[in-house]
Order: C-alpha cells, then structure tokens, then sequence
C-alpha cells in the first residue's frame, strides 16, 4: 500500500524495502541499505565501505550524575504515586468492612461491574468426541463461551451410575495437563466424581500463540473489562452445563484452580451460589500486595526456553482494573460465605509462600463474617498443597 502511494506520486525511489533473515537486530545487510539511503537522499557521495567513527563514551552523554532523572533529583516513580493512592483505597475498604452487610452487598454489585462480568445465559453445546477408559469415559464437549467462540471442556464420568458430586478442574497449563491417564484427574474420577476440565481464555486450546498474550487483558481497561471477567463468566457457564445434567448432584459442585486461575474462580463463586466448594492452590493472597509493593512477579510472562524479555514483560489477565475501589481478593473470598472455601499454599506478589500468620492477619474481614454465619470451619487455610490431604475434604 505504501509503494502504491508513492507511485501515484510518481517517487518510488524514495521509498525502499529490506529485510534481512535475523531476528530484530541491525544486521550488516540493513545497516549497509540505510547508509546507502541517507548518501542518496543527502546527496553524499557514496562509499562502497562502512565508514567507522568513534562513538562517545556513555560518560559523555549523561545529561544527569546518575543517568536517570528520577534517582539524580530524587523524584517519585510512577510507583510512589500509585501507591499513595492505593493507601488511601485501602484504608477506605478497612472502614467499609466494619459495616459488615453493606459492604458485602456492594463488593459482589462491584466487582461484577468492574471485572465486566457477563451474566448472559446463552449456551450452545457441542459433543466433538467420545471413548472410554478404564472405568470412565471421556467426552469432548465445546460449549459457548461469552465471546465469538467456543470453551473447550473434558468430561469425565465414572461408570458407576450415580447422582454424581463434580469437580470444576481449571489448570493454568491446560486441561491436557493432568487429563492423562495416572494424572490428577484419573484420580478424582477413580474415587467417584464428575470432573469436568476446561480450557479458560487465554490457556490451553484458547492460548494465543501467534503474539505475546500482553494485548488482551490491556485492551479490556480501555473498554471496562477484563480476563478475569472473561474467565469468570465461562466457569460459571459449565457449572450451569453440569446442573442441567440428570446425574449430577447440583448441590455438591467444587471447584479447583491453581495459580493465576484463582482470581477468575474466586470472582466466579462470588457471583454463582451454585459453587458450594471452592478450592484455591497457590492464591494470590490480595490485590493489595501488588499495589503496596515496587517488585512483584505474578503476570510476569516467561520464554519457552527459561529467562524474559524486553527485559520484563507482565500482563494483565490476572488484575481488575479499580479493583482496590471497591473491593480485594479477601472481600470476595468472605462474600462466598457460608460455602466451602479452602485455601492452601498462598502467595505474595513475588509468588513466594506467605505464612499461616500472614494470610489469618490479611483475611480477617473473611474469618469474621465466616464466624457470624456460623460456618467457622468452611474457611480453611492450610500451607499444604498435598492433593491427597485435599481430596479428603470434598463433598462426596
């Protein structure tokens, strides 16, 4: 389009293409091709060889002591400012949680509006494939998501016929993951539960390959939504899938996630009262440690051989923009009051365990309104991931 825009002008000449087979780098090839523009178009003559210069040392070129504005004058980062707003945020949640009814009501209408919640009960339900293993059956089944596009879902159903207690399987790494035979979800089937694995936006069949998954969850502060929203909406379209189903048991629905994916499960059991157990492996403990804190490493994308790039790359898909306006992770996790909640192995923001202290300190607000729903022991904090020790406590 280019060319043809400079031919109409009749100056094609002033307008050159090259392109080398390298990465993005100034190879000899392009380096050479745009010396040889700027001797043409400066009406230089020209050289069959680079001309060397000497460059000047970076001590030449500092315009501060330090090289950087921000630490030669002492000035803020973008950091100090966020986090004197998040102070102010913070403090005005503590004042809200000591009206305990309101604020619970007003955090749940919140963060279905600022995550973008869809709530839209369209579902278009697809069986792609069908076999059987030992003692179960697989079924492949794409159901319509909340977007122009299709969730792909695992179900597996034991041959014991039966009302059926399910489990929601969600893994940051796919529902190929652990789908295998021998793997977590051969387990759970083997001992009598539905599971039903799903690939969420953004993981697993869903994952964009072709660029780095930055743009989404950034494109969705532009329009007042967010992957998480997104992520959300479609768990709770496949607990309305499993409800519908003659053998399942409505009322003994769980839910596990690990990693990221316990922002969108956390999110979803706030707004579906049909997920009675929620099962968080390695949670973020809140979203006030990330706003509290100059480092943190969740988001932070990583290359398939190990390292990052540009140096450091972090999405979004796990953050709500506004949140800390009207809500936090602990505010939700209490609104699901009296269900089951069990959280075990949380993290900071630098992905780091946190302690048993540390997270009983964080989420008071949710043990109390636990403790006033008399439902003291369905909030259940463990530093222990060991599946066997959480299997144990899911409804049977």
């Amino acid at each position: 389009e280019v060319q043809l825009a400079y031919s109409s002008l009749g100056q094609t000449e002033n307008f050159e293409l090259v392109e080398d087979d390298s990465r993005h780098w100034l190879t000899p090839k392009i380096r050479r091709h745009i010396y040889d523009f700027f001797c043409k178009h400066f009406n230089l003559p020209q050289q069959t060889e680079v001309v060397e210069i000497n460059v000047l040392p970076k001590e030449n070129l500092l315009a501060a002591p330090t090289g950087q504005l921000s630490t030669s004058m002492k000035g803020k980062m973008i950091f100090d400012i966020h986090q004197e707003a998040s102070e102010k945020l913070i403090l005005h949640l503590k004042e809200s949680r000591e009206h305990q009814a309101d604020h619970l009501k007003n955090i749940v209408e919140k963060a279905r509006d600022l995550s973008g919640y869809d709530d839209e009960n369209v579902e278009q339900i697809f069986i792609t494939g069908k076999y059987q293993r030992n003692g179960y059956s697989l079924t492949k089944i794409a159901l319509q998501g909340s977007g122009q596009y299709m969730i792909p879902m695992l179900l597996f159903i034991p041959e014991i016929n039966d009302n059926y207690a399910a489990i929601i399987y969600l893994s940051p790494e796919g529902k190929i993951k652990e789908a295998m035979p021998g793997g977590e979800i051969e387990q759970l089937v083997k001992k009598g539960y539905v599971v039903l694995a799903i690939d969420l936006p953004g993981i697993g069949e869903l994952k964009n390959t072709a660029t780095r998954n930055l743009a989404p969850a950034y494109t969705g502060v532009l329009t007042g939504e967010s992957i998480v929203g997104l992520r959300a909406s479609d768990i709770n379209r496949a607990v309305r899938f499993l409800i519908k189903r003659e053998n399942i048991a409505a009322h003994k629905i769980t839910a596990i996630a690990s990693g990221e994916l316990c922002i969108p499960l956390i999110h979803a059991a706030a707004f579906e009262k049909n997920i009675t157990t929620t099962i968080l492996i390695h949670p973020l403990i809140s979203y006030e440690s990330v706003a509290m804190n100059r480092y943190y490493k969740i988001g932070l994308s990583t290359n398939p051989g190990g390292g990052t790039g540009h140096p450091y790359e972090v999405d979004f898909n796990w953050g709500v923009p506004g949140a800390l306006t009207a809500y936090d992770l602990p505010d939700l996790v209490a609104s699901i009051a009296p269900r089951k909640v069990i959280m075990a192995g949380t993290v900071d923001q630098m992905l780091d365990p946190v302690s048993f202290m540390q997270i009983k300190e964080v989420y008071d607000f949710a043990q109390r309104t636990y403790k006033a729903a008399e439902a003291e022991g369905n909030l259940i904090i463990t530093t222990s991931t060991n599946l066997e020790e959480i299997q144990t406590l899911i409804p049977r």
